[in-house]
């Protein structure tokens, strides 16, 4: 209110206000209740900050403004107190007014208690009302709920007490019908349940006050309209004020049910159990009646009382469920049940429980049994276990390690209860047996993650702290105490950080800590001594550490000594004491440079006329200082880059060095030379320098096809890897398959068709995990230039797991940890799956007695101390890291790991180009290669990509199953493969499809039949024929004479072996064996049916 602008409103300017008001509007103010003042004869509103909530959107139009205006319909209510009391002079009180208002768009009744007393003005007439008043609206409802509650309560009790001792269904459904009907002063109330099926409900008895017919029997659900039963299916109560009205009652399809039943006004209650609608209650009104909430929730408790007192005759099945519900309570949390009776000797172990120690389901188990699976070495622990079990009563919690046959070695926890007979001898244990050795494995990796972690901060020389909020030092990393030379941290922990400084430093120190305590970072440069008080210079900067709410918890203070720098900048301030001496000795320098310089030098205007040249343009490009001097510097530039040079010549013009351009030259004999320049413009004329850079041209392109070529390389030698694994995948599917079919013989010969179907679904899949092998292994060792796309990474390691799992064998474990919300790259995929397999492959090697690999992704933001260290700008990185529990490697040969042909391998194992081709990958992308490792501890490898910023990889949905399409009248297809079998399978599928098949071997019958008057649709080749022709020259040859001749070539190598460096003609299609017969017939009908 302080803050209006009351001088712009109709009271004007406040210093004129009488002093009545102003008095009045000062307590207000200062009232911590809510107050008013409603002043002169429109009752004009002035109000504190304890009014402004129950405002809500009114504040602060309502400044100034007529009470009635702001309140309207809610003043007409409650005025004619207050203006009695403007007339009266006599004040009033009132407690537990109603008050519909509207607040925040939305009506609600509130609750007040107020008061309102008159205001006297400077004659002593009443000019306006003081108005304070509390909002008691909590209070009002809160004791009404707990009436409510209480109502409900007794009545609830009294349900309780009329079920408790009928054991009949009827009698207990009419007793409860009946105090409901009452309670609700309804006409009707019955009880049915569903059948198994949900379409039919079965009405078990009703309670009706004579007024409605009795309804028993079954009734079609369907009858009452499907918005009314999915209603009830979905488990909601159906609340209906009116059939002829509400949406789900009062259509052609439902109306007549409801009318038959004789109800205007109903509730139906579903009681939903184990997921299924089983039985409804239902409440029926002669009249139209709105239904309170009150009454739903009650009509839904008495709903629920009446099923459990009508199955409460069930309690062996309740018992059942229960035991249910327990064991399925244990498969989600993975823990095994036992029981162990000492007195009897009996055990029982459920599934799980067999499943950890490796048992069947059908064998015979006791204690020894489950005690020999033990590790012997953590038998006498558990010996100890069980003997205290078996004489103390107490719960039990022991952890050992259980080898079962044919299974790696693994930690079981046995949580237990030891309870007693009566008698107090021991009776039994009962307890959980659960796998922990993920757990543990994970907890394991934890701390081998932080002890790397304390590594690192150890390895660093930058003194890194950590502050409480009074700036006193909790943390310090070794190597910061090793570069402040603090012998024992103990002696400064604690201590206030900026105390360490001093002078100016000191006033920097504190700021630095204000700023990070406000959650901001603050930088600074000064000198301080170190405890040894060594003197030294540094550069800090202090950031916060927030906590869960984004608020300063911490500080963290990241110091690095930069003493030799400031000691070259000192230095160097001296050395700029003799400038005037070394500029005539530069000038002096810098001439017989122009003359001696092997770069050519250049003087022109901006406009690229030059006006002077050095002698080593006669020497690099051939022309003398008089052939150049007056002309354009553009005439002597390639035409294919003068649109470069241009922009390039303007910034120099404008004053901006151009640090390195590069184009094209014309040599005098008529070649062109690349010549790199470095320009500025000094007093309107351009200084330029250039340099020969032809032969790195050259070179550049050179390496380029030699890099290209190394990384095919590198693949091939990756696909090598690939071939022991893929031919004993490949001879187990072939077995699978060549089993089948002679299975499938022997079943046809013998006329025992039953098992046909499922010999040839085992021979179907196991052809298509052929298929998608050969096409994984095609794609990856295909040949292809860098193609950057957005990628999901997670996707692309999760579809290259099986493919690692074969490289690198049975004998080393591959674990997957993929980050949730993982950002996406813009990379080349595949050159992304070599670099990956190219890494497991590295650890693999380094495990020869096996070992663990882990892939794991994750989200990076790297900040500029972070990414300076890793040697790329700061910002949102994924990274891609490979783990191995090898022989690791020491720190010489880290140093050297990412050089060309370097290898550790013996000669003939390795070309040492992986971990140099993953390096150029990286940065080609953006990003970067850091590798870990210790000897004897393993090695991490991760690569750094920058995030995409762009949508992220697209991945087409699967199209749902269709018909499959057939032919139209008379459409002919020639076949030409040299192998009948797949000729013979082709044929046949068109054939089945409606097309007439013509088929030839090889490429000259082929073409015959192409040259001939035969109607031919479409041409299906295989692309390698015998006989002189391969498929592509046949259907090129066929061409001339049937020039929209369509084609389709079926080949068993990657697609693009039929297309080559070009690409296909309009008409052409390629599709790679095998094939489902669903996408050839796609494929036929799109080319045949193509314009």
């Amino acid at each position: 209110m302080r803050a209006f602008d009351w001088a712009a409103s109709p009271l004007g300017d406040p210093a004129a206000w009488p002093q009545s008001l102003r008095s009045m509007i000062s307590v207000c103010l200062n009232s911590p209740m809510l107050g008013t003042v409603l002043w002169g004869p429109d009752l004009r509103m002035f109000y504190n900050d304890a009014y402004i909530d129950s405002m809500a959107d009114r504040h602060p139009a309502a400044l100034g403004a007529p009470v009635a205006c702001v309140w309207g319909d809610a003043w007409t209510q409650v005025s004619p107190p207050f203006l009695q009391c403007l007339q009266t002079g006599q004040g009033f009180s009132q407690t537990r007014v109603p008050l519909p208002i509207l607040r925040r768009g939305k009506a609600e009744t509130t609750w007040w208690d107020f008061s309102a007393a008159p205001i006297r003005g400077e004659d002593g007439s009443i000019v306006g009302l003081f108005n304070q008043g509390v909002e008691t609206t909590d209070r009002v409802v809160a004791e009404a709920e707990i009436r409510a509650d209480a109502d409900a309560k007794a009545f609830l009790l009294a349900l309780e007490e009329r079920l408790r001792d009928r054991f009949d269904a009827d009698a207990c459904i009419r007793a409860a019908a009946e105090l409901l009907g009452r309670r609700l002063g309804v006409g009707q109330v019955a009880y049915g349940e569903f059948d198994a099926s949900g379409e039919h409900v079965d009405v078990k008895s009703d309670w009706n006050d004579g007024h409605f017919e009795p309804i028993r029997g079954q009734f079609a659900v369907d009858a009452f309209g499907p918005a009314f039963i999915r209603e009830l299916r979905a488990g909601r109560t159906v609340a209906i004020a009116d059939i002829h009205s509400d949406p789900r009652s009062c259509g052609p399809e439902a109306l007549p049910a409801f009318e038959s039943v004789g109800v205007a006004a109903l509730v139906n209650v579903p009681v939903f159990k184990d997921g299924r609608l089983m039985a409804v209650l239902a409440v029926h009104s002669s009249a139209r009646r709105i239904w309170s909430p009150d009454e739903l929730a009650l009509a839904e408790q008495v709903a629920e009382r009446l099923w459990a007192s009508v199955v409460r005759m069930g309690t062996h099945t309740l018992l059942q469920h229960s035991e249910r519900r327990l064991e399925a309570a244990l498969a989600i949390a993975r823990l095994g049940a036992f029981e162990w009776n000492f007195l009897t000797g009996e055990t029982r172990f459920d599934q799980r429980a067999r499943d950890i120690f490796g048992f069947s389901p059908d064998e015979r188990l006791d204690a020894q049994k489950i005690i020999d699976r033990i590790e012997p070495a953590d038998r006498p622990s558990v010996d100890a276990e069980t003997s205290m079990a078996s004489r103390v009563v107490g719960q039990r919690d022991i952890e050992y390690r259980v080898r079962a046959p044919g299974a790696p070695i693994r930690l079981v926890r046995s949580l237990s209860d030891v309870s007693a007979a009566a008698d107090g001898r021991i009776e039994r244990v009962i307890g959980v047996f659960e796998d922990v050795t993920q757990r543990r494995q994970a907890e394991t990796r934890l701390r081998d993650s932080e002890e790397f972690n304390r590594r690192v901060l150890a390895s660093s020389d930058d003194c890194i702290k950590v502050l409480d909020l009074d700036a006193c030092i909790v943390f310090m990393s070794e190597g910061g105490q090793r570069v402040m030379e603090v012998s024992e941290f103990e002696t400064i922990r604690g201590k206030p950080w900026p105390d360490l400084w001093k002078g100016e430093g000191h006033h920097d120190a504190i700021a630095a800590v204000a700023a990070a305590r406000d959650g901001m970072s603050f930088r600074f440069q000064g000198a301080a001594d170190t405890l040894a008080g060594t003197p030294k210079w540094w550069d800090v900067q202090v950031t916060p550490i927030l906590d869960a709410e984004g608020r300063p918890e911490k500080l963290l203070s990241v110091s690095r000594d930069i003493t030799t720098r400031k000691q070259i900048e000192l230095a160097l301030q001296a050395l700029n004491e003799t400038l005037e001496h070394r500029v005539v000795e530069r000038t002096r320098d810098r001439n017989s440079l122009w003359e001696l310089s092997s770069d050519i030098m250049l003087r022109c205007e901006a406009s690229g006329t030059i006006t002077a040249v050095n002698p080593a343009w006669t020497e690099v490009l051939g022309w003398r200082d008089d052939e150049l001097l007056g002309q354009d510097i553009f005439d002597f530039i390639h035409p294919d880059d003068r649109h470069r040079a241009d922009p390039d010549t303007r910034a120099s013009g404008e004053g901006r060095p151009y640090r390195r351009f590069d184009n094209r030259y014309l040599h005098k004999d008529g070649s062109y030379r690349w010549i790199s320049w470095s320009t500025r413009l000094d007093q309107g004329v351009v200084n330029a320098v250039g340099r020969d850079v032809t032969l790195d041209y050259e070179r550049a392109e050179a390496l380029k096809v030699a890099e290209a070529s190394l990384r095919q390389a590198q693949k091939m030698e990756a696909v090598g890897q690939l071939t022991g694994g893929l031919a004993h995948d490949f001879n187990n599917l072939l077995a699978g398959i060549s089993g089948s079919l002679e299975l499938t013989q022997v079943r046809l010969a013998q006329g025992r068709f039953n098992d046909v179907d499922r010999y040839m679904a085992a021979a179907q899949g196991a052809a298509r995990r052929a298929a998608a092998l050969t096409h994984r292994l095609l794609a990856f060792s295909r040949r292809q230039t860098l193609d950057p796309k957005p990628t999901d990474v997670n996707r692309l390691v999760f579809g290259m797991e099986e493919l690692i799992r074969r490289t690198i064998g049975p004998s080393i474990e591959l674990e997957t940890v993929g980050a949730a919300g993982l950002w996406p790259a813009l990379v080349d995929g595949s050159q992304l799956e070599n670099a990956l397999l190219n890494l497991c492959i590295n650890a693999r090697d380094a495990m020869p007695d096996g070992g663990r690999i882990t892939i794991e992704t994750a989200n990076k933001w790297l900040d500029r101390w972070t990414a300076d260290h890793h040697t790329i700008p700061d910002g949102q990185y994924l990274s891609l890291c490979v783990t191995d529990t090898g022989t690791g490697m020491t720190p010489e040969v880290i140093a050297r790991v990412f050089e060309p042909f370097f290898t550790t391998k013996p000669i003939g194992a390795g070309t040492g180009l992986g971990l140099s081709m993953i390096y150029g990958f990286a940065h080609q992308s953006g990003g970067q290669v850091r590798i870990y490792s210790e000897v004897g501890q393993g090695t991490t490898v991760c690569i750094y990509l920058p995030r995409h910023q762009g949508e992220g990889e697209v991945v087409e949905p699967l199209p749902a199953p269709a018909e499959l399409p057939r032919a139209e009248q008379g459409e002919t297809v020639l076949v030409v493969d040299d192998e009948p079998t797949v000729r013979m399978l082709v044929a046949d599928i068109l054939d089945e499809l409606g097309y007439t098949a013509i088929e030839a071997d090889d490429g000259p019958s082929g073409l015959r039949i192409l040259q001939s008057d035969a109607r031919i649709d479409l041409l299906i080749s295989d692309v390698g024929l015998p006989g002189g022709m391969n498929g592509r020259q046949m259907a090129d040859a066929a061409r001339v004479s049937r020039p929209e001749l369509k084609v389709l070539f079926i080949t068993g190598y990657a697609e693009n072996s039929v297309v080559g460096n070009g690409h296909l003609a309009h008409g052409m299609q390629v599709l790679t064996k095998p094939f489902a017969v669903d996408v050839m017939a796609d494929r036929i009908r799109a080319i045949i049916g193509a314009d």
